[in-house]
Order: C-alpha cells, then sequence, then structure tokens
C-alpha cells in the first residue's frame, strides 16, 4: 500500500529582524488602547538638547532666556488579521494538521508585521522605517544607479549616530555588490567570514551584516540599510488569537480558521 507522510515539506521563511532588535511596548490595560509618550523635540530647527541653551555671560550680565521643546508619540494597536479554509476532512484524517495550520498562520502574521515595520505606511498600520517623516531617517544618494560602492557604505557609515547597536539589513541580491567592492587599494572591503565556503556573516567597518528576506531588491530604495533599531517603537495590543468556526461553509464541509493580532510600530 502507498504510504503517507506526516511531515510536510517547505522552505521555512525567514524570522523577526526588527522586532527583536526594536523597543517593544507590552500591550498593559486596556491592551488595544493608544499610548502616548513624551519625546524630545531634536528636530533641525531645536537641538540635540530640545532646544536648551547655554551661553557665557559677564557676571552679572542678564541670563538668555531658553526653552525645552517637547513632543509626543502616539501609537495605537491596529488589527492584523488571516484566514485560511480548510477542508473537515482534512482535519479529521491529519494528525498534524492542527499543530501545521496554526504555525503558518503565526509565520504569516510575523511576515506582515516585518514589513510593516519596514515600510508601512501608517495608514490603518505601522510607519516603517523607509518612509518615516523623521529627522533620524537618512537617504542617502548612490554613488552610481542600481548598484553599491565603497563610496556610498562610507558615506552611510559617516552619517551614522554613533552608540547604541546598529546592525546593516539588506536584501541577499546585494551579496554580488558587496563581495566585489574594493578600496582604494584595490583591497576587499566585505567577505562572507573570509571563507566563501563558510557561512555568511561578515561585518562591514565592524558592524554585523544580517540579510534580509523582506529588503528591497539591489537598486531600489532601502536595498542597504544602516540603523539602530532600538529607536523604533513598537505596541503590542492584544492577540494574537487563533480560532475556527464550521459554520461559514457548513454546507461545503470545510472550517475557517483565523488569527488576528493587534501592533503599532512608530
Amino acid at each position: 500500500p502507498e504510504q503517507w507522510s506526516g511531515d510536510l515539506l517547505s522552505i521555512e521563511p525567514q524570522a523577526a529582524v526588527i522586532r527583536q532588535r526594536a523597543t517593544v511596548i507590552p500591550a498593559g490595560t486596556p491592551p488595544d488602547s493608544a499610548i502616548t509618550m513624551p519625546a524630545l523635540d531634536q528636530t533641525a530647527a531645536q537641538n540635540m538638547y530640545g532646544g536648551v541653551s547655554v551661553s557665557w555671560t559677564a557676571e552679572g550680565g542678564a541670563k538668555a532666556e531658553t526653552d525645552m521643546n517637547l513632543k509626543e508619540v502616539t501609537l495605537t494597536p491596529q488589527e492584523l488579521a488571516g484566514h485560511i479554509v480548510v477542508t473537515d476532512k482534512l482535519l479529521r484524517n491529519w494528525g498534524a494538521a492542527d499543530a501545521m495550520l496554526k504555525k503558518q498562520l503565526g509565520l504569516a502574521l510575523i511576515a506582515a508585521q516585518e514589513n510593516a515595520f519596514l515600510s508601512g505606511n501608517g495608514v490603518a498600520k505601522p510607519i516603517g522605517i523607509l518612509d518615516a517623516a523623521c529627522t533620524a531617517t537618512i537617504s542617502y544618494a548612490r554613488a552610481g544607479a542600481g548598484a553599491i560602492a565603497f563610496a556610498d557604505v562610507r558615506g552611510m557609515y559617516a552619517r551614522l549616530k554613533f552608540g547604541g547597536s546598529p546592525v546593516w539589513i539588506g536584501s541577499q541580491t546585494i551579496l554580488p555588490q558587496l563581495m566585489a567592492m574594493v578600496d582604494a587599494g584595490n583591497n576587499s572591503v566585505w567577505l562572507p567570514n573570509k571563507d566563501i565556503i563558510g557561512p555568511v556573516a561578515g561585518t562591514l567597518f565592524g558592524i554585523p551584516l544580517v540579510l534580509y528576506d523582506r529588503s528591497p531588491a539591489l537598486g531600489t530604495k532601502g536595498d542597504l540599510i544602516l540603523a539602530d533599531f532600538s529607536y523604533y517603537l513598537i505596541k503590542d495590543g492584544s492577540g494574537p488569537f487563533i480560532d475556527a468556526s464550521p459554520h461559514v461553509y457548513f454546507t461545503n464541509n470545510k472550517t475557517v480558521i483565523k488569527i488576528f493580532t493587534n501592533v503599532d510600530g512608530h
């Protein structure tokens, strides 16, 4: 008789990269309510100290007035949901179906969140880092279209605020560019661990490089990013929740399995 394996063959998606490096605010009570936090106004119109300034004055001279400017950052968890439809026969006859379906729904949820944290437009979803309207996001113009040169990574590195835990993230499509990159002395700038046979785990200017499946392809804004993700805020709400209903497709002997959670990012 024909044999049937209980294993499902699949290519595993990449785990979360941004979330594990971001500042995550737990759900709290009530879990789906907005949270507002004060932040220093460190825009170009102010300074690193939120507008506070000091000056040298003569003894007995008038002291210059100074103010500290604050602004508000608000995060409101938005609902993220998905569902799949399976036959009741599958559920009855495959013992691993329940665990597999929950796993796939969970992985899809992670992927959707990561995509939003990277490139969300902020409309009923998180604001992603690629299009965030803040002074901390800098778009560096590359030396040549559709390419990454040593001058590009050097220029990005020079704009980084030092300290914290920065990391490079980039699409796998940029690997040929990085592996061919040389400095003015024709020395290789980046190699995957200096061992082509080994795992890709190199650094650029001493900062780890993570290949990110969800990054845009070479030649697109964000194909290489240098960031300290601890400055990215994630506000979790309630969830994730998984539920099933046989009623939607009752006459078809099918079951709807849904998953949903609430989250925001800024």
